[in-house]
């Protein structure tokens, strides 16, 4: 997979013969179309978060404020080199 995100301009993902996404390599990471792409991806995290109120994130090194409040189950998907939360 590495391969593929250093040299390819677009990334098709397939699964038993569905086209699940096509797009950019940083678009296939940073906003997969499914789980399954996302898996495809070793540097893709996933965090399954629940009613939790988001005050600070650390993107690209930079603080960023928010007011996302999250009042069900969702996934938070950040890449390793974007950084924590």
């Amino acid at each position: 997979m590495d391969e593929a995100l250093e040299l390819g301009d677009r990334i098709a993902v397939m699964q038993s013969g569905n086209l699940e996404q096509v797009g950019t390599p940083s678009e296939v990471v940073t906003a997969p179309a499914n789980d399954f792409v996302a898996q495809m991806f070793a540097n893709s995290l996933a965090y399954d978060i629940y009613g939790v109120y988001l005050s600070k994130l650390k993107l690209l090194g930079y603080l960023t404020e928010t007011k996302k409040s999250l009042q069900q189950s969702q996934k938070l998907r950040i890449p390793p080199q974007w950084g924590m939360f």
